[in-house]
């Protein structure tokens, strides 16, 4: 399993959270953590560089790549923002098929997004299909965390 970490609270939680199954022997999972620096902010090299710490405190595995989201953006004719998320599902289908076989990948998604997403589809004028939010699971892509929200994972991180 592939897990998407930003270096944020939600991706964190979901890091460590997926280290702990396969530690307690919940789950035989081959854990490896994927960070895209999106090259978007002057720190993001240290968020990079935390991310790998974090992966390594836990043994887990670690891949990382930095990308020009603004470039992508430019050349692609994107917002910043579309050209991020590409990205990074561009970069977590690479590291899946490195690592070969059926690796899912998992992302932080939470049920505060899933609102955001839906109050944006409902201002841009979405019909039926865009109030469904974010799905569960799309293709190798699974969100285990939607159910939960952001103020209760940043209170396990703390605890």
């Amino acid at each position: 399993m592939i897990v998407a970490v930003s270096g944020g609270p939600d991706s964190s939680a979901l890091m460590h959270g997926a280290a702990r199954l396969v530690a307690d022997g919940a789950r035989s999972w081959s854990l490896t953590v994927a960070h895209l620096d999106h090259g978007i902010r002057e720190g993001s090299r240290a968020d990079a560089a935390h991310v790998e710490e974090a992966a390594a405190s836990l043994g887990l595995t670690f891949r990382s790549t930095q990308v020009s989201v603004r470039a992508i953006a430019r050349t692609e004719g994107r917002s910043i923002e579309d050209a991020g998320r590409r990205a990074r599902y561009r970069f977590l289908e690479d590291v899946a098929a490195e690592l070969g076989g059926e690796a899912l990948i998992a992302t932080a998604h939470t049920l505060d997004d899933v609102a955001e997403t839906v109050m944006l589809r409902i201002a841009r004028g979405s019909g039926l299909r865009g109030l469904r939010g974010i799905p569960a699971r799309r293709g190798r892509v699974i969100r285990p965390l939607l159910g939960e929200r952001r103020a209760h994972l940043r209170q396990l991180l703390d605890d």
